[in-house]
């Protein structure tokens, strides 16, 4: 099968499969943001969780908004505020508080309006982002109009992996409950340790995993374990 040219549909999905293989390299031990962050195209940065804050950010998101290193511990806020249009900050104050609510281990996804500094005018820029840690999300941001060079860039950096960025909308429109039972299903737990654990019935596990067999739309447990190592975040041996 030819390359071809990906549609803007497939473009956004591959934005937010690239910043799944971001969010795993930071959460593997030993290798820090420092590490790879100027080796990524688009603007890649880490902010507070729980406020409108930036806490570290790459070479080109300094120099594409005009910000200097050392503002970012005293001015972390009010760089982002100066940069991000009025409106935007309104409708991203919404956008998050609905993902940390409803899907706070999944991505989301914003248009966002954005501007170099106060004598630029704003660009539309597609922003995905994820959760790290307890208090920290990475957030991976492109202008709309450099997306291509964007993507084939980060297909060079992360190979390439069809089958599994395929499932990333799909991995997206899971329930909290199916993702839980997804965890448990692929550790090797069965229907009645899971109904269990969950405190639901055997029939509730069992139409769980079904739900998940054909929103994935997968074949195999091989499949869904593939998924589930891919998506999942890591669960330390506590969990």
């Amino acid at each position: 099968m030819g390359k071809g040219k990906r549609t803007e549909k497939e473009e956004l999905i591959n934005q937010s499969f690239q910043l799944l293989n971001i969010s795993k390299l930071i959460e593997n031990k030993g290798v820090e943001f420092s590490d790879f962050c100027d080796d990524i195209p688009g603007v890649l940065h880490t902010n507070k969780l729980d406020a409108f804050w930036l806490t570290n950010a790459n070479k080109k998101t300094f120099s594409d908004f005009n910000i200097e290193k050392e503002d970012l511990e005293k001015f972390g806020k009010k760089v982002l505020v100066d940069r991000v249009h009025p409106n935007s900050v309104k409708t991203l104050a919404v956008i998050n508080r609905n993902w940390r609510t409803n899907n706070p281990d999944g991505i989301c996804e914003s248009f966002q309006y954005i501007r170099k500094d106060g004598g630029h005018p704003y660009k539309w820029y597609f922003s995905v982002k994820k959760k790290i840690s307890d208090s920290e999300f990475v957030a991976l941001i492109q202008p709309v109009d450099n997306f291509a060079f964007a993507s084939n860039t980060l297909d060079k950096l992360f190979k390439r992996q069809p089958w599994l960025e395929s499932k990333a909308p799909l991995f997206q429109r899971l329930s909290p409950r199916e993702v839980e039972v997804l965890h448990l299903a692929t550790d090797g737990y069965t229907a009645h340790q899971i109904s269990e654990i969950l405190v639901i019935s055997i029939h509730t596990v069992k139409t769980h995993r079904k739900n998940l067999w054909n929103k994935l739309g997968v074949n195999s447990i091989a499949e869904l374990v593939r998924i589930a190592d891919f998506y999942l975040p890591v669960r330390s041996n506590t969990d």
